[in-house]
């Protein structure tokens, strides 16, 4: 188009869908979630960006450490349109699903609430402007554990 605007509803309906035809052809293309860790886990932290390191890391260092439970991440690279299907199915296996956002509202859960129907059992947020630290997902593993951190 010219970039016109019109009142005519038909124009407007061919942009609506071809804008939907758009958006799951990319849900198509889109890798899924990365997990890391095993696909069954007591506890599945799920996230976006900035906390990935510090989970893994956590993860990781607990794993060594010969921890009683099984701990995994699922990371989302992109957000948008979103892909529910990998985490449901890890989702199944998981005794606690967590979700671990640097933002107060839990964006992402809320995010995959919204296009799925699922609900995360908890969130582990941070909104201070700083990052997370390994020693704060490890705290909340020792918790779950029954353990003092």
């Amino acid at each position: 188009g010219d970039g016109s605007l019109t009142e005519d509803s038909a124009p407007a309906k061919e942009i609506f869908e071809k804008r939907m035809r758009k958006h799951d052809d990319l849900k198509k293309v889109l890798p899924d979630p990365v997990l890391h860790g095993e696909e069954t886990a007591d506890i599945l932290f799920v996230g976006w960006g900035s906390p990935k390191l510090a989970v893994t890391d956590a993860i990781d260092h607990y794993t060594q450490q010969g921890g009683a439970l099984k701990v995994s991440y699922l990371h989302y690279e992109y957000m948008f349109p979103v892909r529910p299907e990998k985490l449901q199915q890890l989702a199944e296996k998981a005794k606690k699903v967590v979700f671990v956002e640097n933002n107060g509202t839990g964006q992402l859960a809320k995010l995959i609430r919204m296009e799925s129907g699922f609900v995360a059992d908890d969130l582990l947020l941070k909104n201070d402007g700083r990052p997370f630290f390994i020693s704060e997902i490890l705290d909340y593993i020792h918790q779950a554990e029954g353990k003092e951190a």
